[in-house]
């Protein structure tokens, strides 16, 4: 029998940044380029949705999620979106200037996209959007082509809520500041508790801010001692894709037989795993990838 097989061989799996947990059991990995040079390219792409007028350090009416989301153990059904890069969920204050995260000061209970001293009234939109159907429903908002106060340097940048999973996803296109400091995180409803992925001075365009997505989750995510780690995506898949879908691959088939190895097959790349570098690896009838071709696998119940 042939069988059709696809192997997934990225260099440097575990050089994304891995932070957390913080006190409310939340850590962020950054999953896009250029993070992880090996990533899938990034794509932004801009939504469809309800554009609401906002002004210079104004913050939305309450705005319904569409479904119950859960953050630092609270299920929130609205959010008010700020002027300024962020989401809250008190809408307590208005903030042009970002502090670091955590802080007792307010706002509070809010997630920053791309906090910083904007100004929708010089062009650009604000919109958001539910999409999906339960339980795989995504809130998005976007803050498209906002300009910093004073003019210039617009930011393009999304958050995202997932209600099957609770996780945060926050999409930069283009993020920074007019040379202020500048937010990226999550912060509990206390100011106490939070995870910080940028703050400081930047300049929109920005490249310690372009072009990536910062994933913020509550899930398991553990690491082994050289680094490597799991993440289970949630419907939708990891970094807000549609809900996943298998497609068979056009390649090369193999004819295998029973517990059989197959002969060495060039990776057509340099892949490094646990420190050794590695060109050639030998597909099992058994349902693993080896690099070593060392054992079939078969019916031991012991890893090969």
């Amino acid at each position: 029998a042939a069988l059709l097989v696809s192997i997934f061989l990225l260099p440097s799996p575990a050089s994304a940044p891995l932070l957390g947990p913080d006190g409310g059991g939340y850590r962020l990995i950054d999953t896009a380029e250029p993070a992880n040079p090996h990533a899938p390219p990034f794509a932004f792409v801009p939504i469809a949705g309800t554009v609401v007028a906002l002004g210079d350090e104004a913050f939305t009416v309450a705005i319904p999620i569409g479904f119950n989301f859960t953050y630092y153990g609270v299920v929130q059904t609205q959010v008010f979106i700020c002027d300024n890069g962020y989401v809250s969920f008190t809408g307590d204050t208005v903030d042009l200037s970002p502090n670091a995260i955590p802080t007792a000061a307010t706002p509070n209970s809010f997630i920053a996209a791309n906090w910083a001293d904007l100004d929708p009234t010089l062009g650009g939109t604000v919109t958001f959007s539910t999409t999906g159907v339960a339980p795989n429903r995504v809130f998005t908002v976007e803050w498209l082509n906002i300009q910093q106060f004073g003019g210039g340097n617009p930011v393009r940048v999304q958050c995202l809520l997932f209600e099957e999973c609770n996780d945060i996803e926050v999409r930069i296109d283009d993020g920074g500041s007019n040379g202020g400091n500048c937010c990226v995180g999550i912060e509990d409803p206390t100011g106490a508790i939070g995870l910080q992925y940028f703050f400081g001075p930047a300049t929109a365009p920005d490249a310690a801010l372009d072009n990536r997505n910062i994933r913020f989750t509550t899930r398991p995510i553990t690491a082994d001692p050289a680094g490597y780690f799991s993440i289970d995506s949630c419907d939708p898949p990891n970094i807000g894709t549609p809900a996943f879908a298998f497609t068979p691959i056009t390649g090369t088939p193999l004819v295998l037989g029973d517990d059989e190895v197959s002969a060495a097959i060039p990776l057509g790349f340099t892949f490094t795993f646990y420190g050794t570098a590695f060109t050639q690896a030998f597909v099992s009838s058994n349902g693993f990838v080896s690099l070593t071709g060392d054992a079939n696998g078969c019916c031991s119940g012991v890893a090969p």
